[in-house]
């Protein structure tokens, strides 16, 4: 019988093997650290999701709480004397007047309303006011901004955000005041009776000055969460 010896070290054979079953675990390593970076990536894009759409009702819930359904004042040094307007308007009540926002082409405005931000820095008497807009372009939700200043006419300076990306969809209804119970009528217009613009334009309508919705009701639909 012919003798190995113990010197003669592994056969072709077996480093073949070896080869393969290293490069088979390293291909697994791989794919493992692959998925979870992927896994991970996904998790932080989620996470900005939710963190802009918690920004996002924040900031709704914030002006609506600071929101005015109408302002009226006289002030002597205004043309045309006391002013008061209809400044909460949402949903199909912004189509007529949407050219008179400060949008873009294929922007679609939703929610317009005046917000009450304290008292006026170099006139006591009148209130420190705040057009705010929300609006929708290209699956991305829109906050636009700009001072109140009485006198009607485009806005001095506006500043525009965007506060949630991905949207699909939009659906915006309002509760009337008086309106209680399961019965209870939603509308996709505010106010009910629509005025033909808002601020000063709305002045000169005929139809009355309306307060706030007793309730809004909004959903989003996003791409990442439905």
């Amino acid at each position: 019988m012919k003798r190995i010896s113990a010197n003669a070290g592994f056969t072709l054979l077996e480093l073949l093997v070896a080869m393969a079953v290293t490069a088979l675990v390293g291909v697994l390593a791989w794919q493992f650290l692959d998925s979870a970076l992927r896994v991970s990536a996904q998790n932080e894009a989620l996470l900005e999701d939710v963190n802009a759409l918690e920004q996002f009702w924040h900031l709704l819930d914030m002006d609506l709480q600071q929101s005015r359904g109408s302002f009226s004042f006289a002030d002597d040094e205004t043309p045309g004397g006391p002013f008061a307007s209809n400044d909460f308007v949402g949903g199909e009540a912004l189509l007529p007047v949407a050219e008179q926002l400060p949008i873009e082409s294929g922007e679609q405005p939703w929610l317009l309303l005046l917000r009450d931000v304290g008292q006026h820095p170099l006139q006591p008497r009148r209130p420190a006011l705040q057009r705010v807009l929300y609006s929708l372009r290209d699956g991305a939700l829109w906050r636009t901004t700009w001072v109140e200043r009485h006198l009607g006419g485009a806005p001095e300076r506006v500043s525009r955000r965007v506060l949630v990306e991905g949207l699909e969809g939009l659906a915006l209804h309002f509760l009337a005041a008086g309106d209680m119970g399961s019965g209870a009528t939603w509308t996709a217009a505010w106010p009910l009776e629509q005025n033909s613009g808002f601020g000063e334009a709305a002045s000169e309508t005929a139809g009355p000055i309306t307060s706030l919705p007793r309730a809004l009701s909004l959903t989003l639909h996003t791409e990442a969460l439905g």
